[in-house]
């Protein structure tokens, strides 16, 4: 599981529920964690030496974030950059420290902030290599239950692995979704005319693919609930059902790079900047091939 957790923040009011998210994983998971506070290029931060930040006086915001993580037993080291791309700089402190979760927080809807943010959320969901959890402002998440939105890919075999062993250390429930794009009217009435062989097919490999799933969780001692639906808009979707099976936490796969899979990278940004609970954006380890 998780063993060093960055927790990546901008501004104290953006920080607070990802701050208390992190360290607590950490604490449940035995993880270390590291702070990094990237300010961007049009705030003045003087160039100092590594020798001159060590004996400088403590900040404020890191005394703090110190502390709690000190009455978690949670091990904690904070450094502050400078950086106009918050995202490459969140990404290439991860992979120099080998994290393996960044955990950041978002701001209130509205404003040219929530916006400037939502693009880096973005940027940094498609370039990191490792699980990015995103918290909203707002909240207090203790991940009883989660919802996991499922596929036939392997994108989706390993977020169902993080989550299922996730889970498992935590005592959660999981809901396995899966949702299946609507046949086209014509499609629908020519299958119907044949007997609904297509759609018949199409939900045998839905229950086929839950089913294995819940021999997953069951092997894994995680108590699951799952489903199947038609909707083409998955991301809705996810968000209703998070509210109405009372989710605390929302674990995507991210299906790689390539332009085809533009409506997964829309999927990922859409639900970790509207969701109203913690989303955990799983990429497709590099040692696997994209589909």
């Amino acid at each position: 599981m998780f063993s060093h957790i960055l927790l990546a923040i901008d501004t104290p009011e953006g920080m607070a529920n990802a701050a208390r998210l992190a360290i607590d994983l950490a604490a449940r998971l035995g993880a270390t964690l590291s702070v990094l506070h990237v300010v961007t290029d049009d705030v003045a931060v003087p160039a100092v030496s590594a020798e001159a930040r060590a004996t400088a006086p403590p900040n404020i915001e890191f005394d703090a974030l110190r502390d709690m993580a000190r009455a978690s037993g949670v091990a904690c080291g904070c450094e502050r950059v400078s950086d106009g791309t918050p995202a490459r700089a969140i990404d290439a402190y991860a992979v120099a420290n080998g994290c393996d979760l960044i955990v950041l927080g978002t701001h209130e809807r509205g404003g040219l902030k929530r916006a400037i943010l939502g693009s880096q959320v973005d940027k940094l969901l498609r370039r990191s290599h490792v699980p990015v959890l995103v918290c909203p402002q707002q909240g207090d998440f203790a991940i009883h239950r989660v919802l996991v939105l499922v596929d036939d890919s392997d994108a989706s075999r390993h977020a169902v692995d993080v989550c299922m062993e996730l889970a498992s250390i935590l005592g959660s429930h999981v809901y396995a979704l899966l949702v299946l794009s609507p046949l086209p009217s014509v499609n629908l009435l020519a299958d119907y005319l044949q007997g609904n062989i297509h759609f018949r097919h199409l939900t045998g490999r839905a229950e086929r693919l839950l089913e294995g799933i819940r021999a997953q969780a069951k092997s894994a001692g995680v108590a699951v609930s799952t489903e199947y639906t038609f909707d083409r808009r998955p991301d809705t979707v996810v968000t209703a059902r998070a509210c109405t099976h009372r989710c605390d936490l929302v674990v995507l796969p991210r299906h790689g790079h390539a332009p085809h899979h533009t409506l997964f990278h829309d999927l990922t940004e859409l639900c970790a900047m509207a969701a109203e609970t913690p989303v955990l954006v799983c990429p497709q380890p590099v040692d696997q091939p994209v589909a």
